[in-house]
């Protein structure tokens, strides 16, 4: 216990440290390099937990044969007694063959066996989903936003509002290279809510905003807020505990504040909006917003890089944003998430094949007398490895099957643990993700059973037999 404590110490604080620093790139910049820092205290009770229990565990299981006296452990143990199973009082039980009715009595005889595999291959199941998971929940919100949500290709920011007139003038000389154009205000705005506050950016905009991005929860369409409504990002209403009907109170950096009811909560996953009208600034605020954003959509023959060289270039524009490259930016710093999911992969593939290694190791050394009876009976290599085998697999089924139920709680609960303020990442399973949980666990159970293959095909039968005396 001390020497893997003492192993898992050295890993916990150097390596893994390493790799979870990557995954922050998702919102800090950061060194490439950072100072590696030992929690002793952490450490050293680490171990001593980890050690108490291993030895209450070693208590627990020899406490029995401590009792006894030499005389009676010298002697060969009698079997345990085997009863009916479950299984017996169905119909279809006599269609089962002899061996596979063994095999599965065999499976419901040893009961702490199966339980300890169920546990162990059932968390490797766990982990391994929640890392296929967490793959999922992050691959495609570049082109859920991109692509679903977002339909302007540039945006840009200019230095003062445009009254009607200019507006047109706008649209006169930059026409050309894009596709359509719509004004609107942004700014950015801090949200209030239950005693929380967090940063959102507000737009408002008329109708006409909802040919730019594309307003829906799930596949329900939305229409732009009322007068004194509001539609809220889903990213920070998560955050914020905000449901449909709620109000919640935005200040600008005046501290001039607006009190809104949320009219819906639309699907959003990068940044945090709030959209309202520009009549709800003008009611509460006695005066319209400036429109100093313009969005633009350009045609699929036209080239969005190009076009925004021609609007940075206009008169009035501070700075342009092509939604492609924010894109590509936003997909690289989620791409640093990858690595924390290889790492949480093969953990959880390392920890089953030793799980599932001690487990069927046991299950020889215990049944050596019986393995070795079979050979004797007659059994070949391949058959007196099908004998044992197929109990591992079957248990490592059974785990497996276990270990999805508890992946999706655990995903779930690890999603949830991931807050990151500009990315909302929603807990998503795809069903391959499943396969390939199942694939890797019962890769790892095939894997065991051939190396241990070789053990049972070294057993001496006369040294097994005569094992007792």
């Amino acid at each position: 216990a001390i020497l893997g404590c003492g192993l898992g110490v050295l890993a916990g604080s150097s390596i893994f440290p390493l790799i979870l620093w990557q995954a922050y790139n998702i919102i800090l910049n950061i060194r490439p390099d950072i100072a590696l820092v030992i929690d002793w205290p952490l450490c050293l009770s680490v171990v001593a937990m980890y050690t108490v229990v291993v030895l209450a565990v070693t208590w627990y299981c020899c406490r029995s044969l401590l009792k006894e006296v030499p005389a009676e452990l010298i002697r060969p143990k009698p079997p345990t007694s085997g009863r009916k199973i479950f299984l017996e009082y169905l119909p279809f039980w006599n269609r089962f063959s002899f061996l596979n009715k063994v095999m599965l009595r065999n499976i419901f005889r040893y009961r702490q066996r199966l339980l300890m595999m169920l546990i162990g291959v059932g968390g490797c199941s766990a982990l391994l989903l929640t890392g296929f998971g967490i793959r999922d929940s992050i691959m495609d919100i570049v082109d859920f936003q991109f692509q679903d949500v977002t339909h302007y290709h540039i945006e840009a920011r200019l230095s003062e509002g445009l009254d009607k007139g200019d507006q047109e003038e706008f649209r006169e000389e930059l026409g050309r290279y894009v596709d359509r154009i719509t004004f609107a205000h942004q700014s950015s705005m801090e949200i209030e809510y239950g005693g929380q506050n967090r940063d959102v950016i507000m737009i408002a905009a008329g109708s006409e905003f909802e040919n730019v991005m594309d307003l829906h929860h799930d596949d329900q369409a939305l229409s732009m807020p009322k007068v004194g409504e509001a539609l809220l990002s889903i990213g920070i209403a998560d955050k914020l505990g905000v449901h449909v009907g709620d109000t919640v109170v935005i200040r600008d950096p005046d501290l001039r504040s607006l009190t809104v009811t949320i009219a819906a909560i639309y699907d959003n996953y990068v940044n945090n909006y709030i959209i309202i009208r520009p009549e709800t600034i003008a009611a509460q605020w006695n005066e319209m917003p400036e429109l100093q954003m313009a969005y633009f959509t350009v045609a699929e023959n036209q080239d969005a890089h190009y076009a925004a060289t021609k609007i940075s270039a206009y008169d009035g524009v501070m700075n342009v944003t092509v939604s492609a490259d924010l894109a590509d930016q936003i997909g690289s710093m989620l791409g640093a998430l990858n690595l924390v999911v290889v790492t949480i992969v093969v953990c959880a593939v390392l920890l089953a094949v030793t799980v599932t290694y001690n487990l069927t190791n046991i299950n020889i050394t215990e049944r050596i007398r019986e393995i070795a009876t079979i050979k004797v009976l007659g059994f070949n290599a391949k058959e007196s490895a099908a004998y044992v085998f197929k109990e591992n697999l079957l248990l490592s089924v059974m785990g497996a099957g276990v270990g999805l139920l508890f992946g999706v709680w655990l995903l779930e609960f690890v999603m949830s643990q991931i807050k990151v303020d500009i990315v909302w990442m929603e807990a998503r399973l795809l069903p391959e993700s499943y396969l390939w949980a199942i694939l890797f666990t019962m890769l790892s159970a095939i894997l065991v059973d051939f190396v241990l293959y070789f053990k049972l095909d070294k057993i001496n039968m006369a040294e097994a037999l005569k094992s007792v005396e």
